[in-house]
């Protein structure tokens, strides 16, 4: 699983190529897929779970907006808890 950060509109604008801006979670797994594929040249099988993030000018970095572990299925965790 890879876990990605969800971006406002606004804040997609500022950091994806071209202003491209994406209306959903969905349609931001279908552009990672392709995007992936074209550059490797076959279907990597992995799924992809979103959490909210905040792009941050000052730090130019995105941050989570909370526990990102949240978002990950139990089933999917693969480190020990305690």
């Amino acid at each position: 699983m890879l876990l990605v950060p969800w971006l406002c509109k606004s804040d997609q604008e500022l950091i994806f190529p071209n202003h491209l801006s994406l209306s959903s979670p969905e349609d931001q797994d279908l552009y990672i897929c392709n995007w992936l594929e074209e550059r490797i040249g076959f279907k990597a099988d992995f799924r992809i779970s979103f959490y909210p993030g905040k792009f941050s000018k000052e730090r130019r970095s995105i941050i989570p907006a909370g526990d990102t572990s949240q978002f990950i299925p139990s089933r999917d965790a693969d480190v020990a808890k305690f």
